[in-house]
């Protein structure tokens, strides 16, 4: 990642928002989810509560193979879930789910990233020990992981696009606060325009915030699930269309696929199901 963007590229950020993230440079120039702009209240609440900012199994193993599971139609039917399994660690996306879609998706989950609206709200989802880090979009984000991981019930008094999961069964341990500068660097290195600070086309999707995480915490990484296709749906699990995701007022999928598209060329990335150089 260094060699091929250069300074774009900081290798040196942490991937989980630390308690000294004041000592940051710049993490304070753009409001959340480009940076903590008027959001340091609610970012140390969070942090009382959230105290662990690192990552156990990098100190498990000298080289850590790592897959970032994406939920595009292109994993229906490829039998690669034995495979995805066999990495060390295995990053998932938002809601999408496993039970059911073992055979092509596989079953481990070593790291989840979500935000309120797009995580389980079935609570039974959640008992598996799997570290959720959080994206934070804006500030009711942190009010929110502040009450689910203290173990309470959501205070109604916070809004969101959609219903939220209103409580977790889910330790405080288990959760990480995903560092915005790795959003912001994504969002840069992709060639978006983030100098209003504000989210337009211009928010790169989870798969692209994951794989760029995984460049942190990993020695190789793999991607599957990658690549939209008209003949598949858009998710794995569903029956939605690929075209619905150009219907997004904050993905900008032509220019993130370009991006996606170098990565796989220069080898900073393999690709399992083969759909991000082809599409």
């Amino acid at each position: 990642m260094s060699n091929f963007f250069g300074e774009s590229y900081d290798a040196n950020l942490p991937p989980f928002l630390p308690r000294n993230h004041s000592n940051i440079p710049d993490i304070f120039s753009y409001p959340l989810p480009f940076g903590l702009q008027n959001s340091e209240s609610v970012l140390k609440k969070a942090l009382a509560v959230v105290s662990r900012t690192g990552f156990n199994a990098t100190r498990r193993k000298q080289c850590l193979r790592c897959v970032v599971v994406g939920n595009g139609g292109i994993l229906s039917k490829t039998s690669l879930g034995n495979t995805i399994d066999e990495h060390d660690v295995v990053f998932r996306l938002n809601d999408a789910p496993t039970a059911g879609y073992e055979e092509d998706v596989g079953s481990k989950t070593t790291l989840r990233m979500a935000y309120p609206e797009s995580s389980f709200q079935n609570r039974d989802l959640y008992r598996d020990h799997w570290l959720y880090v959080v994206i934070l979009f804006k500030p009711s984000d942190g009010e929110w992981l502040v009450d689910v991981a203290s173990g309470k019930t959501v205070r109604s008094s916070l809004h969101f696009w959609k219903s939220v999961a209103k409580s977790l069964p889910k330790p405080a341990d288990e959760f990480r606060i995903f560092n915005p500068l790795i959003l912001r660097e994504a969002a840069t290195m992709i060639g978006f325009d983030i100098s209003s600070g504000k989210m337009n086309k211009n928010v790169p999707t989870t798969g692209s915030l994951a794989i760029s995480m995984a460049t942190r915490l990993c020695d190789e990484v793999s991607v599957a699930g990658f690549g939209y296709r008209e003949d598949k749906p858009l998710h794995y699990y569903d029956k939605s269309k690929a075209s619905d995701m150009k219907k997004s007022w904050t993905h900008n999928i032509d220019k993130e696929k370009q991006w996606l598209q170098k990565l796989v060329v220069q080898g900073v990335i393999q690709d399992l199901t083969g759909g991000i150089v082809k599409t």
